[in-house]
């Protein structure tokens, strides 16, 4: 083989050993910007499940708060009922569950 044979030779095993790595870092960079994406689109989520969760935490913090100003209201509502004899509150409160009487109920033992 000529020289030249050997040059076109040589640069064409260097074209051969280039384009691999070539392909795998193309590859490579191709999984990195999915990957990436991936990763964008995951945090996107779990913002939206995090301010989701915030909300709902809200809700059950104001339920606790609510539930005592509800006790109140009935409680005074069945002082009321017992103390002016109204026996319409007394229904209404019973059809709720509620008993209104004169005398309060025994303390639960402990």
């Amino acid at each position: 083989m000529s020289e030249a044979s050997n040059g076109i030779v040589a640069r064409a095993m260097r074209r051969l050993r280039a384009e691999p790595m070539w392909c795998a870092m193309a590859l490579l960079s191709a999984l990195c910007v999915m990957l990436a994406v991936i990763n964008v689109a995951l945090s996107l989520g779990n913002d939206g499940n995090r301010r989701f969760l915030a909300e709902r935490q809200a809700v059950l913090a104001q339920a606790a708060t609510f539930g005592r100003v509800n006790q109140s209201i009935v409680s005074a509502l069945a002082q009321f009922a017992v103390r002016d004899h109204d026996e319409d509150m007394r229904a209404l409160l019973a059809s709720q569950g509620i008993t209104a009487s004169a005398t309060p109920a025994p303390a639960a033992p402990k």
